[in-house]
């Protein structure tokens, strides 16, 4: 439990989300009312300034020589990279602002990597894609594997490259036997003089045992449904309308600190609703 007292001094605009932890399971948890009120003088005040309290770059590793509103980048890949600067106030809110640049491969730079994505199908195979804009004396590349993301590296295939090319390529490789649970999967590239880049790594999940269970609650419900179970599950389920349409990405959802995911179903009309997890299904009742 939290005191509403962290939120002085926070801005009044924008969604304001409420969570109740319900401790007593003899009774259905529901809210009869609750309601905040605002000071008068906050809502007819002219304007609130408060007092910056931090600010800077949040940590990449592609930043470096960080200044108070200035950071030097040495991108690894061609693309939009995006990093985040932070401004914390005296009442202790926090604001975020995105900064975007593009990254075009120049002659600096022999393999401009447009992506490198990893994912696993079936629950059984990894899928390896990347694609290049152009290479120079690119002799192969190597995908390498990791439990922990951090070490322990192994390579589990080499796929030759296209020397030297001014035209967008395209790869495509298969892992058959990946690592149950979450793994790392990372591209090296290897020129014909023998140098080595690494660039930025991507994590799957294989659950082996197959598909868990799904805990839904509140059900019925008529705002937020939490869902809890493993990654995959939170990551793959449906949730079907009467037609057997599929309206996950109609309703937003968030996730929370322990795993969990939160949908809105407020906007949706009262009724069933179908939350299909591979092979098992579950109801859902909208009131």
């Amino acid at each position: 439990m939290q005191t509403f007292n962290n939120l002085v001094g926070c801005p009044l605009n924008g969604n304001w989300t409420i969570t109740v932890t319900d401790n007593i399971s003899s009774d259905n948890g529901y809210i009869f009312n609750w309601d905040i009120n605002f000071n008068a003088a906050l809502v007819t005040a002219a304007s609130f300034t408060p007092t910056i309290v931090s600010q800077g770059w949040v940590a990449a590793t592609t930043l470096s020589s960080t200044g108070a509103t200035t950071a030097n980048v040495t991108p690894t890949n061609q693309g939009t990279p995006c990093f985040t600067y932070s401004v914390t106030d005296n009442f202790g809110c926090t604001y975020t602002q995105p900064q975007c640049i593009t990254v075009n491969c120049g002659a600096s730079m022999p393999v401009g990597l447009v992506s490198f994505e990893a994912t696993a199908l079936n629950n059984n195979v990894v899928r390896l894609n990347w694609e290049t804009s152009s290479e120079q004396n690119n002799d192969y590349f190597v995908i390498e594997r990791s439990i922990s993301g951090e070490d322990g590296w192994e390579a589990i295939a080499t796929v030759d490259g296209a020397g030297n090319s001014e035209t967008p390529n395209n790869y495509t490789d298969v892992d058959n036997m990946p690592l149950n649970g979450i793994s790392y999967y990372r591209l090296r590239q290897v020129d014909f003089n023998g140098q080595e880049r690494v660039h930025e790594m991507e994590s799957v999940y294989i659950d082996a045992i197959g598909m868990g269970d799904l805990v839904i609650f509140p059900n019925p419900a008529t705002g937020l449904v939490t869902l809890k179970g493993d990654i995959v599950s939170l990551s793959t389920f449906k949730l079907l309308n009467a037609m057997g349409q599929d309206i996950r990405m109609n309703v937003s959802s968030y996730k929370q600190g322990d795993g969990s995911l939160v949908l809105d179903i407020s906007s949706l009309r009262a009724g069933v609703y179908i939350v299909k997890n591979g092979s098992k299904v579950y109801s859902l009742v909208k009131q």
